[in-house]
């Protein structure tokens, strides 16, 4: 209406210019007739066959959405059947580290223990050989202390007389001999 008051000089009383009317509707029709011969210059295709490829592009996207949604879905399901599982996991990890641990332990028990018994017999080893030893020591010290002894009653009781008398019957029986 604005344009019909427009075209008209502004005055509302002037009549309808049919004709103006008539041209843009004619303008219209010939803009709608010419559409798919432009579109076909300008998409190499005409207008059917443009909206048929994007109605297959957009089946074909729609597909491939529900795939990888059926896809996604799976693995949420796998994910949450994991994680279902999760927990039994963990206490088998868990049941794992402790029979370890168990075994580690059991193991270094017997370790120290043949350690133990290692040190026992070397130390008994020991013993005995530093028991030999002392008795060798107190065998040697008391020959030592004997024949200390000895030596000074046999020259506290021998006199001139008897060392002579000995040193007679000595050279005597080499002499015989």
């Amino acid at each position: 209406m604005i344009g019909l008051i427009i075209g008209a000089g502004g005055n509302p009383d002037a009549g309808v210019n049919w004709l103006q009317i008539l041209a843009l509707w004619g303008n219209f029709f010939i803009l709608l007739a010419a559409l798919p011969a432009i579109l076909r210059s300008l998409t190499g295709r005409s207008p059917k066959e443009h909206l048929q490829n994007q109605r297959e592009e957009m089946a074909s996207q729609l597909k491939d959405a529900q795939e990888k949604q059926a896809a996604a879905e799976k693995r949420l399901a796998e994910y949450a059947t994991k994680l279902g599982n999760l927990e039994k996991e963990v206490q088998d990890i868990m049941k794992g580290y402790e029979a370890q641990a168990k075994a580690d332990e059991e193991k270094a028990h017997s370790d120290a223990e043949q350690k133990i018994e290692r040190m026992m017999r070397d130390a008994d080893f020991t013993i005995s050989q530093e028991s030999l030893k002392a008795q060798r020591e107190i065998r040697e010290a008391a020959i030592d202390a004997t024949i200390s002894l000895t030596q000074t009653i046999f020259s506290e009781r021998i006199t001139d007389a008897d060392r002579r008398r000995l040193a007679d019957e000595y050279i005597s029986n080499i002499a015989e001999q």
